[in-house]
């Protein structure tokens, strides 16, 4: 009965190129966008349509551009923005002097593009909103109110005339927003460049309110190696195997400790020295990769080489079991440790992080990830599945296929009805992580056969 579901070598060969085409795809998308930094979802977004439209839209920052086109709302964020900078990289009086001459220079340069003068009752002379704002924002005020009526809402040619009329409201004032948002960006540019080389470099410094030292250094690697000892018994424990004497398992835990971290180390070490060559070693999503990488790597070593060294030391077949149950562990407190020194940088940045630029980020970083662990079937199941919920909530409940929906899909996405290409390759990948494609041509085959089954060996689940 089981050589019903047996499948041919032709077919392990197809689903062998289908598993490297998906991931070449997602891998290619992923470096186009890295290399190109005005790369934004935001037009994409824009467009958005279906039930979930104006969720995906909200994701932009300051969609309607009303704060942009308020003097007051865009001069207090400065203002904010001005005083994060200060205490984050302690500016001196003249650095302080400089940051608010750039303020007071791009508060003019505002001025000049949303405001025009006039005079009060009194007439006094002052500036207010010129006829181009004043007349979007009624524009905006009349397309909501209209967009409130469920005649709006029901009736097809209506959702139509009035997406149409939202189209013709912001095309008109694209230049101008366009042009405020230039204005913005280079206010964040004047403070970054009055920030100075020794200020940019005191970040894990300022982050952490101390700079890392030797003494840092032997005092966090002494307390890892209590942790792992520690962790050592936890997995002994946990594999039921009694654990050696006290000497043994000190020994057991500082040599495979050693081993992997050399190893690791040595990897490491020339990782970097090609990303220094190619002088992307200083940029900081390159430095969380490396460290994310050593991590990884470092669990890898330490359940292969520290398991080989702990079935030998423990008179048992236990020890790959024990190694990789500490080993997880340990890579646990580590990614943990990771993530909080990782957020606490990220929020020391006195650009605060929007959910666009989140987004953006983790659509770059992931396509890459996803791609090459596809590519080379690595952790393919989880790859696949995670590339699968991506394809979902990015792009097809983000584009919807079902006619009545607006803006209406160009002609070049041709003709579908809930199934589009999207949709056809999101069921692919769920489709490959039911599968072993990943052992057929790929390191799973390895991680499958030299860590977990030495680690399950003897319990039934080989």
């Amino acid at each position: 009965m089981s050589g019903r579901f047996q499948i041919s070598f032709v077919a392990v060969v197809a689903f062998v190129l289908l598993r490297i085409a998906i991931g070449w795809h997602f891998l290619y998308e992923g470096t186009w966008k890295y290399r190109h930094a005005s790369f934004s979802a935001e037009p994409f977004l824009k467009q958005a349509r279906g039930p979930f439209a104006n969720w995906y839209r909200e994701l932009i920052p300051d969609y309607y551009g009303e704060q942009r086109l308020s003097q007051e709302k865009m001069v207090a964020r400065w203002e904010d923005l001005k005083e994060r900078f200060a205490i984050r990289y302690r500016f001196d009086d003249q650095q302080k002097q400089a940051a608010n001459a750039a303020l007071k220079r791009r508060e003019k340069q505002l001025t000049d593009l949303i405001r025009e003068p006039s005079l009060d009752e009194q007439k006094n002379p002052i500036t207010i909103e010129t006829e181009e704002v004043r007349k979007y924002l009624a524009a905006l005020e009349a397309w909501r109110a209209k967009q409130a009526e469920a005649r709006t809402q029901d009736i097809p040619y209506e959702r139509e005339r009035h997406w149409k009329k939202w189209q013709e409201i912001q095309r008109d004032i694209a230049p101008l927003l366009a042009s405020v948002t230039q204005v913005d960006e280079a206010f964040e540019d004047d403070m970054r460049r009055i920030v100075t080389a020794e200020q940019q470099q005191a970040t894990v410094a300022t982050a952490w309110g101390f700079k890392p030292n030797v003494w840092f250094y032997l005092i966090a690697g002494a307390i890892w190696l209590g942790l792992s000892f520690v962790l050592f018994y936890v997995a002994c424990w946990v594999s039921r195997q009694s654990p050696p004497g006290l000497v043994k398992a000190l020994g057991l835990v500082i040599g495979a400790n050693a081993l992997s971290m050399v190893v690791t180390a040595g990897l490491l070490g020339i990782a970097a020295w090609l990303f220094g060559r190619a002088g992307m070693l200083q940029q900081f999503d390159v430095l969380s990769a490396l460290g994310l990488l050593a991590l990884l790597t470092n669990f890898g070593m330490f359940v292969g080489l520290g398991g080989r060294m702990y079935a030998g030391g423990i008179p048992s077949e236990q020890g790959p079991r024990i190694a990789g149950v500490q080993g997880g562990l340990q890579l646990l407190l580590a990614v943990v440790a990771f993530v909080t020194l990782w957020l606490r940088l990220v929020e020391a940045d006195p650009v605060p992080a929007t959910r666009l630029g989140v987004l953006e980020s983790m659509t770059t970083y992931g396509l890459i990830v996803m791609g090459m662990c596809l590519m080379l079937g690595l952790f393919t199941r989880l790859a696949a599945l995670g590339g699968a919920v991506f394809l979902l909530t990015a792009v097809v409940l983000e584009q919807v296929a079902w006619p009545g929906y607006y803006p209406q899909l160009p002609p070049s996405a041709g003709h579908a009805l809930i199934v589009n290409k999207e949709v056809i390759e999101m069921l692919v990948l769920f489709a490959l992580a039911t599968t072993n494609v990943g052992r057929w041509g790929g390191l799973d085959f390895f991680i499958h056969y030299l860590v977990t089954l030495p680690i399950w060996k003897g319990r039934g689940h080989a």
